[in-house]
C-alpha cells in the first residue's frame, strides 16, 4: 500500500474518485478508505497481496502479488463491465 499511496493521492488531487479497501489502518489523502472487516485474520491467512484497480466501472486489472508486493504471481486485465463492478 505504501508504494501506491503517492500515485493514489496524485489521482485524487487531479479530481479522480479514489476508493481503497484496506487490510490495515492507513491514510491516503483525498481517498475514501474502507477498512475490511476481519482484516487481521485475512492478512494472517492470505499468502500474498491482491491488487484490484477499477477504471470508471468499465475496465479492471486484478493482480495476485507476492506478500511484499514486489512480484506478480498472476494477473489479468478485462474491459468487462460486470467484472469491473464486482
Amino acid at each position: 500500500m505504501k508504494k501506491l499511496t503517492p500515485d493514489l493521492e496524485a489521482a485524487a488531487k487531479q479530481g479522480c474518485t479514489v476508493g481503497v479497501r484496506c487490510y490495515a489502518p492507513t491514510e491516503v489523502a483525498g481517498a475514501r478508505l474502507f477498512l475490511a472487516d476481519g482484516y487481521k485474520r485475512i492478512v494472517a491467512e492470505w499468502p500474498g497481496a491482491l491488487l484490484s484497480v477499477v477504471i470508471d466501472g468499465q475496465a479492471t486489472v486484478i493482480a495476485y502479488l507476492t506478500p511484499g508486493g514486489d512480484e506478480v504471481r498472476d494477473a489479468f486485465v478485462t474491459e468487462n463491465p460486470l467484472l469491473s463492478m464486482v
